[in-house]
């Protein structure tokens, strides 16, 4: 109680005086010593205001709470103007706090949903990212089509969230499915450039729905004993896999294949390196242009008028105006770069990946190895399976009760929206 009334309400003050009273009460009134002798349900009771006294700024942060409570635990919104709930905060609030009505609550409800906007913004910081997607028929008859976003932010934390539920007019064709999962990835969330992999289960509509799209097909439908169904459902040697593990900071040795499979992974991470490398060339090189157009336009022909035929070679002079000699020196000087990046990464010594959280341990060393780093958060940010998209579907159904079959399926997409992306809201 003490607890409650200091970080609820405020009053702890009043009752440490009444405390202290007790040890000075041989210098104080019989009247004093009576007033400070009050229980603390009166004391309590004192301090709640009249009737409507909440106001501004308290009411609204009340309201914020309420709707908060209703999303959290996926309560209708019709809960607000039942009698007994009413009747209840009369009750404990003594008429401080009147809740608002279901109208009210539903605009609180679209208005917090369109604060998306911070969503977007932690997508948009994001250099990588990774997707889930399902589609399952509800017992209402209508069908869904979920999509999740999974992510490594700036200090390598694992981020993850719902994109949207959106459902479909048709049933789970591979058109259907790739153009809703389209218009949510790269119309609502602008992804398209930052998207690397597409989780999904082994349906022909969904294998379909990759390649009608050109999606980056990733993950397949992998249960929790991994280790047991490995060799069922994956190729020891799958490419991916691969990939996942030579950035993972305790599997980089890839000591289950032989070594003309280990060969080439590692020969896959040097070209995505190399890859990477020549991409931040490519930034900088633009970088630089944007920032030299403000030099003099007349230097640019008094600089080509010293290329003169008459002294000099038509390949030097290809070469030096057009820069193929400087672009080749960049290439051999990213080449070594990579090279030594990766033969200092695969020398160090491999964690214990039972103990040590590789997050961490990249977290730790992205500076020291930043090319194979930006690899990683792109390898290691791919959920091993489609159970973040299924586990929406598992929050819709207990949404989509008997007496709530008439929701619609845009607030349905709202509440799962908020529900599971709360963290992310606050």
């Amino acid at each position: 109680m003490r607890h409650h009334l200091k970080h609820q309400h405020g009053i702890m003050n009043t009752l440490n005086e009444g405390h202290s009273s007790k040890v000075n009460s041989t210098m104080q009134s019989p009247s004093d010593a009576k007033k400070r002798q009050m229980s603390t349900m009166d004391t309590f009771v004192q301090k709640i205001p009249a009737h409507g006294g909440l106001k501004g700024h308290d009411h609204n942060q009340a309201d914020h709470l309420l709707l908060e409570a209703l999303c959290a635990k996926l309560l209708p919104s019709s809960l607000v103007d039942s009698p007994e709930f009413r009747c209840f905060l009369e009750f404990i609030c003594c008429g401080a706090y009147v809740p608002p009505h279901r109208t009210k609550m539903t605009e609180l409800i679209d208005a917090k949903y369109e604060a998306l906007s911070k969503i977007k913004t932690l997508l948009f910081a994001a250099t990588s990212v990774s997707i889930t997607t399902d589609a399952a028929t509800m017992h209402t008859g209508d069908s869904y089509v979920t999509v999740t976003a999974h992510w490594l932010d700036a200090k390598w934390k694992m981020m993850s969230c719902v994109l949207g539920v959106a459902i479909s007019n048709v049933s789970h064709t591979a058109e259907e499915i790739a153009s809703l999962v389209k218009d949510l990835v790269n119309v609502e969330f602008m992804l398209e450039n930052r998207l690397d992999s597409i989780g999904k289960d082994q349906g022909a509509n969904f294998l379909a729905a990759v390649r009608l799209r050109g999606l980056p097909d990733a993950v397949k439908r992998v249960p929790s004993y991994i280790l047991k169904d490995m060799k069922v459902r994956w190729d020891p040697a799958d490419p991916l896999l691969g990939m996942a593990a030579i950035v993972h900071p305790g599997h980089k040795s890839l000591s289950w294949l032989c070594a003309s499979d280990r060969d080439k992974i590692i020969k896959q991470l040097r070209n995505e390196m190399c890859n990477v490398e020549e991409q931040q060339q490519k930034n900088e090189s633009i970088d630089t242009d944007v920032s030299g157009e403000e030099e003099d336009e007349m230097e640019l022909p008094s600089k080509i008028q010293r290329i003169s035929p008459a002294t000099s070679t038509s390949d030097d002079d290809f070469n030096l105006l057009f820069g193929q000699k400087k672009s080749q020196q960049q290439d051999n000087t990213a080449q070594k770069k990579v090279d030594k990046e990766l033969d200092k990464y695969m020398k160090e010594d491999e964690t214990d990946f039972r103990k040590d959280d590789p997050l961490l341990w990249w977290k730790e060393r992205e500076m020291l190895y930043p090319l194979v780093a930006k690899l990683a958060k792109k390898y290691l940010a791919i959920p091993a399976s489609t159970a973040p998209s299924e586990r929406v579907f598992s929050v819709a159904k207990n949404i989509l009760q008997k007496k709530r079959w008439n929701l619609l399926p845009s607030r349905l997409s709202k509440h799962i929206f908020l529900r599971k992306n709360s963290k992310l809201l606050v």
